[in-house]
Parts: C-alpha cells; sequence; structure tokens
C-alpha cells in the first residue's frame, strides 16, 4: 500500500517537474523573442521611419542560440501627417506549438518642407 501511494507521488512529482520545466524554457525563449522586437524597433527608429518605409525588406529570420526566429513589420499611416503606426511581430517553434509576440508604437516622420512663392527678382 505505501509502495503505490509512494509510486503515484512520484509520478505527480514529476508531472510538475515537467510542467515547470517547459514554462522556463518557454519564457527563456519569450525573452530572446522580446530582445529581437527590441533590436529591430531601436534599428527601424534609429534609420528613421521615412527611410525605413523606403527600404523593401519587412520581414525575415534571425537565429539565435540555435533556434529560428521570425519577424515582420507592418506600418500604416496613420490620419495625422507624417505619424506612422509600426507593428512588430516576432514568431518561433513548431506548427505543432507556435508562439508569438508582438508590439505596436508610433513613429513620427519628417514633415516634408512647405516652400512658399516668394517674390521673384
Amino acid at each position: 500500500m505505501a509502495t503505490m501511494v509512494l509510486a503515484a507521488a512520484l509520478v505527480s512529482i514529476q508531472g510538475i517537474v515537467n510542467r515547470c520545466m517547459y514554462r522556463v524554457r518557454l519564457n527563456e525563449e519569450k525573452e530572446r523573442a522580446w530582445q529581437i522586437l527590441d533590436r529591430q524597433m531601436t534599428a527601424i527608429d534609429a534609420l528613421g521611419i521615412d527611410t525605413y518605409m523606403a527600404e523593401p525588406l519587412k520581414e525575415g529570420e534571425i537565429e539565435q542560440d540555435g533556434m529560428l526566429f521570425n519577424w515582420r513589420v507592418d506600418t500604416n499611416i496613420e490620419s495625422i501627417d507624417c505619424m506612422y503606426e509600426v507593428t512588430i511581430t516576432i514568431w518561433w517553434g513548431s506548427e505543432a506549438r507556435p508562439h508569438e509576440i508582438s508590439a505596436t508604437t508610433r513613429l513620427n516622420g519628417v514633415i516634408p518642407a512647405v516652400t512658399t512663392g516668394g517674390p521673384e527678382a
């Protein structure tokens, strides 16, 4: 009787340990994905949204620590002059267990210079 109780307890403990280990690994993967997303957002901000909009590359893959992360940047022009909504999505994992994070921000573009017809000489 005591052996059966001990065996049941060990099976339960092993199940808990396995779930905890899976969650720790998933948290580490999410941390890597957030770091990639932050680097992509920083690169866009440093480059300037207007310059980035002229670039053809809006998605790609990054390998980090033996894992493949996919990224995509979606941009929308807001109704306010030169305001862009930028959404970066990172996804990874297998088709059976896909994981995804995304973040959205708004960036100001360069306001085009307005030329006025001055006095002609």
